[in-house]
């Protein structure tokens, strides 16, 4: 087991992520945010994975088949859904956030031997593109030229 806490700038907490390879050969991964007493809301807490390129396909179990969040997961339907990470990222006129999934019980990024990772958390959003998230504040031009390739 591999556990890696890390500070925080300016807050007075330790984040923990702990690693587990179980005898199954699969990796369990935990995160937890400690919280604290006179701290600001948590705007986001989560893990973020690059893969190779070659793992360009998905498949969750979750709210879709189109991207959703809170505001629009009441027009989403829970199923199976697949699709590639290119075909993920949603043509707005400004580059931004997007591919969202929400109520996602199962989700796996594959190549096309089916080999990848899977995750089965137990409740998240989840979203796949060639993008990370620091990416879509770029500039609209240079965004547009990193994140299609």
């Amino acid at each position: 087991m591999v556990r890696y806490r890390f500070p925080l700038p300016g807050l007075s907490v330790m984040p923990e992520v702990t690693y587990r390879v179980g005898g199954d050969g699969l990796i369990h991964v935990t995160a937890d945010f400690p919280g604290g007493e006179d701290l600001p809301d948590l705007p986001i807490f989560g893990l973020q994975f690059t893969l190779g390129s070659a793992f360009d396909r998905f498949r969750y179990y979750g709210l879709g088949p189109e991207e959703n969040y809170a505001d629009r997961v009441c027009g989403a339907r829970l199923g199976i859904f697949e699709r590639t990470v290119a075909g993920n990222l949603s043509p707005y006129s400004v580059p931004q956030e997007c591919g969202n999934r929400m109520g996602t019980r199962f989700a796996e990024v594959i190549d096309e031997k089916g080999r990848g990772c899977a995750l089965q958390p137990r409740a998240c959003r989840s979203n796949s593109t060639r993008c990370t998230m620091a990416r879509w504040s770029l500039r609209r031009q240079n965004a547009r030229n990193t994140c299609r390739r």
